[in-house]
């Protein structure tokens, strides 16, 4: 059996760089995926999907994205098992990420003084070098 998720979609916030007691580090996030299809009243739905990624690519994803970057993911569903605070059982279900692509950021805001502009922080494409082609055309579901 298998347990492989590839979703492209949109962060729903800045990514949120925690780390560990161990310092490792470790990003929480919602990727918001567009249905293929219409529903009743001609529009297409979203689905909201909680993802975590851990180590490099964890601080990359919060150094450069930004709420609204289109990226794939690839990973497997994990489901845990917790109590809340006044002893409910409860579930969390999410993607635990394995492999991430960059594949649109809006671009940055040019800085200015006095007038003139004097940095154009457009995305710094080199700094995706190595995460850019782990998703492979052949994972995709379409």
């Amino acid at each position: 059996m298998n347990n492989t998720i590839v979703l492209i979609g949109r962060l729903t916030h800045k990514p949120e760089l925690k780390y560990t007691s161990n310092n490792k580090a470790v990003v929480n996030s919602t990727i918001a995926v567009q249905r293929d299809y219409k529903n009743s009243s001609g529009e297409y739905e979203t689905d909201f999907i909680d993802f975590q990624i851990w180590g490099k690519k964890a601080e990359t994803m919060a150094r450069y994205c930004e709420k609204g970057d289109l990226i794939g993911i690839k990973g497997s569903l994990r489901v845990e098992n917790y109590q809340d605070k006044e002893g409910n059982n409860k579930k969390r279900s999410y993607v635990f990420v394995e492999k991430v692509s960059f594949l649109q950021t809006k671009p940055k805001k040019v800085e200015k003084t006095n007038g003139e502009i004097t940095k154009d922080v457009m995305n710094d494409k080199d700094s995706f070098t190595e995460f850019s082609h782990e998703i492979e055309e052949s994972d995709l579901p379409f």
